[in-house]
Protein backbone atom coordinates (compact mmCIF):
# COMPACT_ATOMS: atom_id res chain seq x y z
CA UNK A 1 0.00 0.00 0.00
CA UNK A 2 1.66 3.14 -0.88
CA UNK A 3 -0.17 5.55 2.07
CA UNK A 4 0.42 4.48 5.51
CA UNK A 5 -2.14 2.94 7.14
CA UNK A 6 -2.67 5.45 9.36
CA UNK A 7 -3.78 7.86 6.79
CA UNK A 8 -6.20 5.57 5.27
CA UNK A 9 -7.53 4.53 8.70
CA UNK A 10 -7.99 8.03 9.52
CA UNK A 11 -9.27 8.84 6.17
CA UNK A 12 -12.26 6.70 6.49
CA UNK A 13 -13.40 7.74 9.66
CA UNK A 14 -13.98 11.29 8.46
CA UNK A 15 -15.22 9.80 4.78
CA UNK A 16 -17.46 7.72 6.33
CA UNK A 17 -19.24 9.97 8.38
CA UNK A 18 -19.40 12.37 5.68
CA UNK A 19 -21.58 10.28 3.87
CA UNK A 20 -24.23 11.23 6.44
CA UNK A 21 -23.60 15.28 5.91
CA UNK A 22 -23.91 14.59 2.00
CA UNK A 23 -27.09 12.28 3.19
CA UNK A 24 -28.54 15.66 5.23
CA UNK A 25 -27.48 18.29 2.62
CA UNK A 26 -30.03 19.77 -0.09
CA UNK A 27 -29.14 17.65 -3.47
CA UNK A 28 -29.59 20.50 -5.40
CA UNK A 29 -27.73 23.22 -3.34
CA UNK A 30 -25.33 20.86 -2.08
CA UNK A 31 -23.94 18.00 -5.31
CA UNK A 32 -22.43 14.86 -3.41
CA UNK A 33 -20.86 17.48 -1.04
CA UNK A 34 -17.87 15.10 -0.03
CA UNK A 35 -18.12 12.19 -3.19
CA UNK A 36 -15.58 13.85 -5.53
CA UNK A 37 -13.10 14.46 -3.07
CA UNK A 38 -10.05 12.18 -2.73
CA UNK A 39 -8.56 13.52 0.95
CA UNK A 40 -10.16 13.48 4.20
CA UNK A 41 -8.63 17.17 4.64
CA UNK A 42 -10.46 18.66 1.67
CA UNK A 43 -13.95 16.69 2.79
CA UNK A 44 -13.27 18.61 6.06
CA UNK A 45 -12.84 22.17 4.57
CA UNK A 46 -16.17 21.37 2.13
CA UNK A 47 -18.39 20.30 5.05
CA UNK A 48 -17.54 23.00 7.13
CA UNK A 49 -18.15 25.28 4.81
CA UNK A 50 -21.37 23.86 3.98
CA UNK A 51 -22.56 24.35 7.53
CA UNK A 52 -20.90 28.16 8.03
CA UNK A 53 -18.11 27.04 10.57
CA UNK A 54 -14.56 28.51 10.26
CA UNK A 55 -12.05 25.65 9.88
CA UNK A 56 -10.10 26.94 12.80
CA UNK A 57 -8.87 25.21 16.10
CA UNK A 58 -12.16 27.46 17.45
CA UNK A 59 -14.05 26.12 14.68
CA UNK A 60 -13.04 22.49 14.89
CA UNK A 61 -13.05 22.73 19.25
CA UNK A 62 -16.94 23.82 18.46
CA UNK A 63 -17.65 21.53 15.97
CA UNK A 64 -16.43 18.29 18.92
CA UNK A 65 -19.58 20.12 20.71
CA UNK A 66 -21.91 19.76 18.14
CA UNK A 67 -25.24 17.23 18.10
CA UNK A 68 -24.51 16.47 14.05
CA UNK A 69 -22.04 13.37 13.99
CA UNK A 70 -20.90 14.30 10.71
CA UNK A 71 -19.29 17.48 12.05
CA UNK A 72 -18.01 15.42 15.30
CA UNK A 73 -15.84 13.24 13.47
CA UNK A 74 -14.91 15.47 10.57
CA UNK A 75 -13.31 17.66 13.47
CA UNK A 76 -11.51 14.92 15.33
CA UNK A 77 -10.09 13.85 12.36
CA UNK A 78 -9.05 17.36 11.67
CA UNK A 79 -7.92 18.18 14.94
CA UNK A 80 -5.78 15.45 14.87
CA UNK A 81 -4.43 15.76 11.92
CA UNK A 82 -3.22 19.72 12.54
CA UNK A 83 -1.89 18.48 15.38
CA UNK A 84 -3.90 20.54 17.64
CA UNK A 85 -2.73 19.33 21.25
CA UNK A 86 -4.39 21.79 23.08
CA UNK A 87 -7.82 19.98 22.13
CA UNK A 88 -7.20 16.94 24.12
CA UNK A 89 -9.40 17.68 27.14
CA UNK A 90 -12.33 18.34 24.57
CA UNK A 91 -11.52 15.04 22.94
CA UNK A 92 -11.51 13.25 26.31
CA UNK A 93 -14.91 14.59 26.99
CA UNK A 94 -16.08 13.33 23.38
CA UNK A 95 -14.70 9.62 24.56
CA UNK A 96 -16.45 9.79 27.54
CA UNK A 97 -19.62 10.79 26.27
CA UNK A 98 -19.79 8.67 23.00
CA UNK A 99 -21.42 5.36 23.32
CA UNK A 100 -20.97 3.87 19.24
CA UNK A 101 -17.62 1.98 19.45
CA UNK A 102 -16.20 2.91 15.66
CA UNK A 103 -16.80 6.30 16.80
CA UNK A 104 -15.36 5.98 20.13
CA UNK A 105 -12.19 4.16 18.73
CA UNK A 106 -11.84 7.33 15.41
CA UNK A 107 -11.73 9.43 19.42
CA UNK A 108 -9.13 7.31 20.72
CA UNK A 109 -6.94 7.06 17.59
CA UNK A 110 -7.56 10.74 17.43
CA UNK A 111 -5.84 11.06 21.05
CA UNK A 112 -3.06 8.74 20.50
CA UNK A 113 -1.65 10.30 17.14
CA UNK A 114 -1.64 13.55 19.50
CA UNK A 115 0.32 11.68 21.97
CA UNK A 116 -1.98 11.27 24.68
CA UNK A 117 -2.07 7.67 26.15
CA UNK A 118 -5.64 7.46 26.91
CA UNK A 119 -6.50 6.80 23.34
CA UNK A 120 -3.53 4.04 22.95
CA UNK A 121 -4.95 2.49 26.51
CA UNK A 122 -8.99 2.58 24.97
CA UNK A 123 -7.58 1.22 21.32
CA UNK A 124 -6.04 -1.53 23.33
CA UNK A 125 -9.04 -1.90 25.38
CA UNK A 126 -10.99 -2.36 22.32
CA UNK A 127 -9.14 -4.95 20.84
CA UNK A 128 -9.59 -7.21 24.02
CA UNK A 129 -13.55 -6.69 24.44
CA UNK A 130 -15.13 -9.45 23.71
CA UNK A 131 -18.54 -7.61 23.62
CA UNK A 132 -17.56 -5.17 20.89
CA UNK A 133 -18.32 -5.87 17.40
CA UNK A 134 -15.68 -7.75 16.02
CA UNK A 135 -15.44 -5.60 13.46
CA UNK A 136 -14.97 -2.54 15.63
CA UNK A 137 -12.37 -4.65 17.30
CA UNK A 138 -10.68 -5.49 13.97
CA UNK A 139 -10.32 -1.36 13.66
CA UNK A 140 -8.88 -1.00 16.61
CA UNK A 141 -6.27 -3.20 16.67
CA UNK A 142 -5.06 -1.64 12.81
CA UNK A 143 -5.42 1.30 15.03
CA UNK A 144 -3.16 0.28 17.85
CA UNK A 145 -0.77 -1.14 15.17
CA UNK A 146 0.78 2.52 14.60
CA UNK A 147 1.65 2.89 18.52
CA UNK A 148 1.85 -0.99 19.38
CA UNK A 149 3.69 -2.80 16.97
CA UNK A 150 2.72 -6.53 18.54
CA UNK A 151 -0.86 -5.28 18.66
CA UNK A 152 -3.83 -8.06 19.21
CA UNK A 153 -2.98 -10.96 17.42
CA UNK A 154 -5.94 -12.64 18.78
CA UNK A 155 -8.52 -10.39 17.24
CA UNK A 156 -6.61 -10.66 13.87
CA UNK A 157 -7.08 -14.87 14.35
CA UNK A 158 -10.63 -14.19 15.45
CA UNK A 159 -11.39 -12.74 12.24
CA UNK A 160 -10.38 -14.57 9.90
CA UNK A 161 -12.37 -17.40 11.33
CA UNK A 162 -15.36 -15.50 11.08
CA UNK A 163 -17.06 -15.13 7.40
CA UNK A 164 -18.54 -11.92 8.22
CA UNK A 165 -14.87 -10.40 8.98
CA UNK A 166 -12.63 -12.36 7.34
CA UNK A 167 -12.00 -9.94 3.80
CA UNK A 168 -11.48 -7.27 6.96
CA UNK A 169 -9.32 -8.85 8.74
CA UNK A 170 -6.80 -10.54 5.52
CA UNK A 171 -6.66 -6.67 4.64
CA UNK A 172 -4.75 -6.00 7.84
CA UNK A 173 -2.20 -8.78 7.57
CA UNK A 174 0.79 -7.34 6.48
CA UNK A 175 0.41 -4.57 8.92
CA UNK A 176 1.21 -7.26 11.99
CA UNK A 177 5.15 -7.60 11.62
CA UNK A 178 5.73 -8.95 14.93
CA UNK A 179 3.79 -12.08 15.20
CA UNK A 180 5.20 -15.06 16.89
CA UNK A 181 6.24 -18.01 15.16
CA UNK A 182 3.09 -19.88 15.99
CA UNK A 183 0.77 -17.26 15.27
CA UNK A 184 2.73 -16.71 12.11
CA UNK A 185 1.77 -20.48 11.39
CA UNK A 186 -1.76 -19.55 12.39
CA UNK A 187 -2.31 -16.75 10.28
CA UNK A 188 -0.97 -18.09 6.89
CA UNK A 189 -2.89 -21.44 7.23
CA UNK A 190 -6.55 -18.93 7.71
CA UNK A 191 -4.98 -17.49 4.63
CA UNK A 192 -4.34 -20.10 2.50
CA UNK A 193 -7.61 -21.16 3.23
CA UNK A 194 -9.13 -18.07 2.08
CA UNK A 195 -8.05 -18.77 -1.07
CA UNK A 196 -10.95 -21.31 -1.25
CA UNK A 197 -14.00 -19.09 0.30
CA UNK A 198 -17.25 -19.07 -0.97
CA UNK A 199 -17.07 -15.27 -0.90
CA UNK A 200 -15.28 -13.70 -3.91
CA UNK A 201 -14.31 -10.63 -2.23
CA UNK A 202 -12.51 -12.25 0.23
CA UNK A 203 -10.84 -14.76 -2.62
CA UNK A 204 -9.82 -11.63 -4.22
CA UNK A 205 -8.36 -10.10 -0.97
CA UNK A 206 -6.17 -13.26 0.12
CA UNK A 207 -4.78 -13.51 -3.59
CA UNK A 208 -3.39 -9.66 -3.00
CA UNK A 209 -2.46 -10.08 0.31
CA UNK A 210 -0.46 -12.91 -0.51
CA UNK A 211 0.81 -11.01 -3.28
CA UNK A 212 1.68 -8.01 -1.00
CA UNK A 213 3.38 -10.62 1.60
CA UNK A 214 6.39 -11.99 -1.10
CA UNK A 215 6.59 -15.15 0.31
CA UNK A 216 7.33 -17.71 -2.47
CA UNK A 217 6.75 -20.53 -0.35
CA UNK A 218 2.99 -20.00 -1.13
CA UNK A 219 2.84 -20.07 -5.11
CA UNK A 220 1.92 -24.14 -4.84
CA UNK A 221 -1.80 -23.06 -2.86
CA UNK A 222 -2.30 -19.95 -5.42
CA UNK A 223 -1.37 -22.77 -8.62
CA UNK A 224 -3.98 -24.92 -6.83
CA UNK A 225 -6.44 -22.26 -6.12
CA UNK A 226 -5.86 -21.01 -9.43
CA UNK A 227 -6.82 -23.91 -11.32
CA UNK A 228 -10.21 -24.09 -9.69
CA UNK A 229 -11.43 -20.02 -9.68
CA UNK A 230 -13.83 -19.74 -12.43
CA UNK A 231 -14.49 -15.83 -11.25
CA UNK A 232 -12.65 -13.84 -13.77
CA UNK A 233 -11.85 -10.95 -11.40
CA UNK A 234 -10.50 -12.92 -8.89
CA UNK A 235 -8.46 -15.38 -11.58
CA UNK A 236 -6.48 -11.97 -12.58
CA UNK A 237 -5.98 -11.19 -8.91
CA UNK A 238 -4.07 -14.73 -8.55
CA UNK A 239 -2.53 -14.61 -11.85
CA UNK A 240 -0.98 -10.98 -11.10
CA UNK A 241 0.31 -12.57 -7.43
CA UNK A 242 1.81 -15.68 -8.89
CA UNK A 243 3.33 -14.02 -11.62
CA UNK A 244 4.86 -11.42 -8.84
CA UNK A 245 5.89 -14.25 -6.34
CA UNK A 246 7.35 -16.04 -9.19
CA UNK A 247 9.79 -13.45 -10.42
CA UNK A 248 11.36 -13.50 -6.56
CA UNK A 249 12.32 -17.16 -7.26
CA UNK A 250 16.03 -17.48 -7.70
Amino acid sequence: MARSLLYVLTLQCALAVAAIAQADAPTADNPELCGNLTTASQCVAKSFAWHHIPLTKDGLTLALHSEDISLRNLAVYELAEEGIKEAIPDLLAVLEAETDPSDRICVADALAKLGDQRGVQTLEAYCDDKTAPLDARLNAAARFLNYQPKSCPKTLLEGLQDDRFRSQAISLISHFKELSPSESAQVRALLLKSLSDQDFVTRLQAAQTIEGLGDVSNIPALEAALAKEVKPEVRGAMEQSLKALQSKQP
